[in-house]
């Protein structure tokens, strides 16, 4: 009489723990990340680790890097704040088209390319796809606006098959996103 109970609670609890950890990732604790040096802040989730350590650009300023799900993870979401310094004054346009200039190679596909905010400040978002002969094949979306002679650009980029997942969580990292001065650089 007991066994058909605990057959059936069992399966519950685990349907419970999936819907619980599908809730967490698409509505997760948020931190803020402020930096007065080059004047940004941005909310991340309190699941992924920020860090200053170990990025590839002097232009990037933070990481943040989400946590891996299970073993078949090759790579975890990654988003990154960069600030590009120019001797001159640039223009959203101008950088731009640089941008969509350089997206034309035979190994990247763009998905999506259209104007939109970023920090109160008019913008453009680019997504794409790209992969090199033996190489993971990731899924990017770009996000930048310029100020003066500095350019703000978020990137983020996962692996094609979890991009979606976590489009919702960027999307809110992006949208918190404010440059609270102009004039950092690094």
């Amino acid at each position: 009489m007991y066994v058909p109970l605990i057959i059936f609670v069992f399966p519950l609890s685990l349907c419970s723990q999936y819907v619980i950890q599908a809730y967490a990732l698409t509505n997760p604790n948020f931190l803020t990340y402020k930096n007065p040096t080059f004047g940004l802040k941005i909310q991340y989730p309190a699941t992924w680790i920020e860090s200053q350590n170990g990025l590839k650009a002097f232009s990037d300023v933070v990481g943040f890097y989400a946590p891996f799900g299970n073993l078949s993870d090759i790579s975890t979401g990654t988003l990154i704040v960069s600030i590009r310094h120019y001797s001159h004054n640039i223009t959203l346009d101008g950088y731009n088209s640089l941008i969509n200039n350089l997206l034309k190679q035979p190994n990247v596909q763009t998905i999506q390319s259209n104007p939109f905010m970023l920090a109160d400040s008019p913008a453009h978002k680019v997504v794409f796809s790209a992969s090199a002969p033996g190489l993971l094949k990731m899924e990017t979306m770009l996000a930048w606006t310029v100020k003066g002679n500095n350019v703000y650009i978020i990137s983020f980029n996962s692996e094609p098959s979890k991009y979606p997942t976590y489009v919702p969580i960027v999307d809110k990292m992006i949208n918190s996103f404010e440059i609270t001065n102009s004039t950092g650089t690094k």
